[in-house]
């Protein structure tokens, strides 16, 4: 089709070349000067005019007439068809090829969109491969680890090939978190990790030597949580304690019902306290109290899972005398709520509950404006260990404080139980934020530098106080 276009370009410029060369010679025939001569001359440009628009009505009938005319638009309908075919078999080659790779374990990239700028497809082609090439050096290691059902787990356990992993029972990815559970275990080099929870475990399957070559802690050091949460009536103690139970393990814990328990065991130490109460008529003192809280920490539950107690000790001298017995708390949280919130939550239930009652309700709130404070100081000077909490806020607020303030102390124990081990040998210091340890004993170790820090000592001969 081009070349007949070509050859019609060049006829025509024959023609055009043989017609102005015969109007150059009429006017060169013609005398000069003369009247004929001139007006030759000017009518020339018409005439070429009239020429090309009557070489182009020519042109164009005979190009309606030709019978070798092309027809366009069968001519675009076969490119289309050959595209459409050739589009087709790429498809199909991409498609093998791509399974292919898959059946390699080659990482294939679909449906990247490309009908943008190079520079946004080439951020999204990063931002798809980032996984991919950040877990690239785990590819070797992450073969060898396998995931296992919690059902599959005992038979590894009594296996002589697999055993525990250095982190024992803790997670190696969060080893302070207090919930250990073999639900999401993982089988990496003949040794069993259990971690806390399915997205830990998906963590630990794409870098498993990322976590495994950590510090463990030491397993002999029992580390639990032991809280104690106060507040007035409807403040949301119970609910808050009841979340730490659930979110931690630890074992909620109330005075009456220890009470009611131990009245109702077949024991010495509970027949000794039903013929001093019941029989005797004589109440409960600190001594009985303590006691009673004494042997019910003591039981496997709270050993294994630590405790979380609700409202006790009420005074100073209940708290120094569970500290005699070393019932020492690690975070003692205080919702605090103002006086006219806690009648407005309790109105419902002023004529069902016996606590809500308007006199009752009263006396328990100058009871608590009285006696809390003083034991709250105690707590918080003896151990800085106490966190207020606004009970104003939502719940999934106050949970969140006092989960945060659990995990801190947890783990800040944790990490000194392993640096304090390593450091036997490599005098490697230990960390004391968050440890809520007794302040009397933190006294008793101070250095010979008190409570400046000894490198702006050295270093800037500055004595700052780093209290």
């Amino acid at each position: 089709m081009k070349q007949r276009a070509d050859d019609a370009a060049v006829k025509r410029a024959e023609d055009f070349k043989a017609f102005e060369e015969g109007l150059d010679a009429e006017i060169k025939e013609a005398e000069d000067p003369s009247e004929e001569r001139n007006t030759l001359v000017e009518e020339k440009p018409n005439k070429i005019k009239e020429w090309n628009e009557n070489r182009d009505q020519e042109d164009a009938e005979a190009e309606e007439n030709d019978p070798d005319k092309p027809d366009l638009a069968q001519m675009k309908q076969e490119a289309q068809d050959a595209i459409t075919e050739q589009l087709q078999k790429d498809n199909d080659f991409l498609a093998e090829f791509c399974e292919q790779l898959r059946e390699k374990k080659v990482k294939v990239i679909e449906n990247l969109e490309t009908d943008v700028s190079a520079e946004f497809v080439h951020i999204k082609l990063l931002e798809k491969l980032k996984e991919h090439i950040q877990y690239r050096p785990s590819l070797i290691e992450r073969e060898q680890a396998q995931p296992l059902k919690e059902a599959e787990v005992p038979y590894y356990e009594r296996s002589y090939t697999y055993k525990h992993s250095k982190f024992g029972l803790s997670s190696p990815i969060t080893p302070y978190n207090p919930i250990k559970t073999k639900q999401s275990a993982v089988l990496y080099r003949e040794r069993l990790y259990f971690l806390s929870n399915a997205d830990e475990q998906r963590k630990f399957l794409l870098e498993p030597s990322k976590y495994v070559n950590r510090e463990a802690f030491p397993n002999d050091v029992a580390i639990k949580p032991r809280v104690i949460v106060y507040g007035p009536p409807k403040s949301g103690k119970t609910a808050l304690c009841q979340s730490i139970a659930s979110q931690t393990g630890a074992v909620h814990l109330q005075m009456d019902e220890v009470i009611e328990d131990f009245m109702t065991r077949d024991s010495s130490f509970a027949d000794e306290l039903r013929e001093t109460t019941k029989w005797r008529g004589r109440k409960f003192d600190e001594g009985d109290l303590i006691a009673l809280l004494a042997k019910r920490v003591e039981r496997v539950d709270c050993q294994q899972n630590g405790w979380v107690l609700e409202g006790f000790p009420l005074t100073r001298p209940q708290g120094e005398a569970m500290l005699k017995r070393s019932l020492h708390p690690s975070n003692v949280f205080s919702v605090n709520i103002p006086h006219e919130e806690v009648y407005k939550r309790s109105e419902p239930l002023k004529q069902e509950e016996f606590g809500c009652d308007r006199t009752i309700l009263a006396s328990r709130l100058r009871y608590l404006e009285e006696a809390l404070p003083q034991t709250l100081y105690f707590f918080q000077r003896r151990y800085n260990n106490v966190t207020n909490i606004d009970g104003m806020k939502s719940r999934w607020f106050i949970q969140d404080v006092a989960l945060q303030a659990i995990q801190a102390n947890l783990q800040a124990r944790m990490n000194f139980a392993r640096d304090y081990h390593h450091g036997q040998s490599e005098k490697r210091p230990c960390l004391l934020q968050n440890m809520n340890i007794d302040r009397c004993y933190f006294k008793q170790s101070i250095s010979q530098f008190s409570h400046f820090c000894p490198v702006s000592w050295k270093n800037e001969k500055k004595y700052i106080n780093a209290c």
